[in-house]
């Protein structure tokens, strides 16, 4: 980039020197009103290529002409007080945004490498059970979609307005960060994940597993990490509700309930899992999105309505507008991470709270690392969308 431009001032230079006085005269005049009707031209096209990561690159090597391009975008907007008010909001996304970046880890976490070194030991003779295949799911995957939203919607009688829903104020206020707002649970717990990214699987070493280390519960430590550092207070519950399948979602309800009952500050519930994609003859999907050069297992929310035999679920409404809220957050911060919404007529105790969530993470054929590394891009994004709903 700065090589470029280098050359480019070079070359102005130089024909600054060999061209006539009339032309530079010519050009002094007109120079300016064309650059200025270009700038904005200029920098939406900019903005359309800058790949994932590459803002702070760009602020620190270009910081007087990102000033500049923030200013011809500003020119163009209406009254002076306006232009204030929308110079400042886009130099704290700017800030925002690196400062986001800078929570996110730049390699694999230290216990994720000795579990991978670990798995190539112990898998060596692994027999080839079936392929894994990399997808990434989009808006040609849903039903509807807004700006950068998409909703897979598969209730039977109702309907999703994504632009009414962002423009609404989540169920969500937030007095005091130092008391537990949000409860990180896993209904499924024992989910987990291949170790090794090799583009097939092994039944030999079936993706559930009792240790922390391996299951959903490593994936809500990489969530919760995040919260933390955010400053909020974070109840992780790690308890093994899905030794036996059936009642697990009634088993993780009863937690729920003496953790609100306990914690009336508790505002987020998130139930954490994963999600298992297999096609008919064996292949198994893993939704994967690279993220700053790194492959990052794609999340999926759902949340539910009261809809056909889905009865007691009245204020469904409110767990969609933080869903919406949530997925545009994440897509703003981290293009492509998310799946679209899947809306369905599913309670899964998302009706203990207005901002209660199922989040899928990834799927039986992702790595540990892939969903590690979600988790904490889902994290910062929940956190950034949480921190508008601290009281001032």
């Amino acid at each position: 980039m700065k090589k470029t431009k280098q050359s480019n001032y070079k070359l102005r230079y130089k024909a600054s020197i060999a061209l006539p006085i009339c032309i530079v005269i010519l050009a002094s005049v007109f120079a300016k009103p064309i650059s200025k009707k270009l700038g904005g031209v200029a920098l939406a096209l900019a903005g359309a290529s800058i790949p994932e990561g590459s803002i702070n690159m760009i602020k620190s090597e270009v910081s007087g002409e990102s000033e500049m391009q923030i200013e011809s975008v500003i020119n163009q907007s209406g009254n002076s007080k306006n232009k204030v008010t929308e110079k400042k909001k886009m130099t704290k996304d700017i800030e925002n945004k690196n400062a986001m970046s800078a929570q996110i880890s730049k390699a694999t976490p230290n216990d994720i490498l000795e579990i991978i070194e670990q798995a190539k030991n112990s898998q060596a003779a692994a027999r080839k059970s079936g392929n894994i295949i990399e997808k990434t799911y989009g808006k040609q995957n849903s039903t509807s979609t807004y700006k950068n939203i998409s909703i897979r919607n598969v209730t039977d009688t109702k309907t999703v307005n994504i632009q009414k829903s962002l423009e609404k104020q989540a169920d969500l206020k937030i007095e005091d960060k130092s008391k537990p707002t949000v409860l990180i649970f896993h209904t499924h717990t024992t989910e987990s994940y291949e170790m090794l990214d090799r583009g097939w699987y092994s039944n030999d070493f079936p993706t559930r597993s009792k240790d922390p280390k391996k299951n959903m519960i490593r994936v809500g430590d990489a969530i919760v990490e995040k919260l933390e550092t955010a400053g909020f207070v974070v109840l992780h519950d790690t308890q093994i509700y899905d030794l036996s399948y059936n009642g697990s979602y009634a088993r993780s309800r009863e937690t729920i309930e003496k953790y609100k009952s306990q914690y009336p500050s508790l505002k987020v519930i998130i139930d954490v899992h994963r999600d298992g994609i297999q096609q008919s003859d064996g292949t198994k999907i893993k939704p994967v999105v690279s993220i700053n050069n790194r492959k990052a297992a794609q999340i999926m929310i759902i949340t539910g309505a009261q809809d056909g035999k889905v009865t007691d679920f009245p204020d469904w409404e409110q767990n969609l507008t933080f869903a919406v809220q949530l997925q545009k957050r994440a897509e703003d911060l981290y293009p492509g991470l998310m799946r679209p919404i899947f809306f369905a007529p599913r309670k899964y105790n998302m009706d203990t709270s207005h901002c209660g969530i199922l989040l899928e993470i990834g799927s039986d054929a992702n790595t540990l690392e892939e969903a590690a590394y979600s988790g904490e891009l889902i994290g910062v994004s929940l956190a950034s969308l949480m921190n508008d709903y601290v009281s001032k």
